[in-house]
């Protein structure tokens, strides 16, 4: 509970507290133990979380709004650096809600990826265009292998959020959106 931060009164609204430096600390080597005890060598960070301005607007003073978001991220930044110190040949793709975390700082440590799915296919190939103007490596999930939606998807990375153990699926239509 020391490392939590929250709404006072509200058990649902708690997240890991990165803008405390001893929660970044602890955070950075609990995560690194496991990834070395398990020899990974690529870590994905997925953040999904709505209401994080609530949580953080709830802490803040009066005087002093904004000061926990921005602890927040750099205590972010923090714990992004020090797993790579810890594992410089390590790799390391960050994802969160609709792509929330995409800022030249995040992007300079890992590659993006909106493993989200359920985008209406034109909303996804606007994202795609645009995103890949500037982040050619981004990559997009693909909620149904429909043709049109999954060609929809495509880019320099996909991801396919099908349900493959379904009653009457597809498997060789699957196939066919996955090569």
């Amino acid at each position: 509970p020391e490392y939590l931060l929250g709404i006072p009164g509200d058990k649902k609204s708690a997240i890991v507290d990165l803008a405390d430096d001893k929660t970044v600390e602890y955070l950075t080597k609990y995560i690194g133990d496991i990834v070395e005890k398990n020899g990974v060598d690529h870590l994905t960070l997925d953040f999904n979380c709505e209401g994080l301005d609530k949580v953080w607007a709830a802490t803040d003073a009066e005087d002093r709004l904004g000061i926990t978001e921005m602890r927040y991220v750099t205590g972010l930044y923090k714990l992004w650096d020090g797993l790579a110190k810890r594992f410089p040949s390590a790799r390391f793709s960050l994802s969160a809600t609709d792509g929330s975390r995409i800022d030249l700082e995040s992007v300079s440590r890992g590659i993006t990826l909106f493993t989200d799915g359920g985008y209406e296919p034109e909303a996804a190939q606007s994202r795609i265009y645009g995103l890949n103007l500037f982040l050619p490596l981004a990559g997009f999930s693909c909620g149904t292998p429909a043709a049109y939606d999954a060609r929809s998807m495509y880019s320099s990375s996909f991801s396919a959020d099908w349900s493959v153990f379904a009653l009457g699926t597809d498997s060789e239509m699957m196939r066919m959106r996955m090569s």
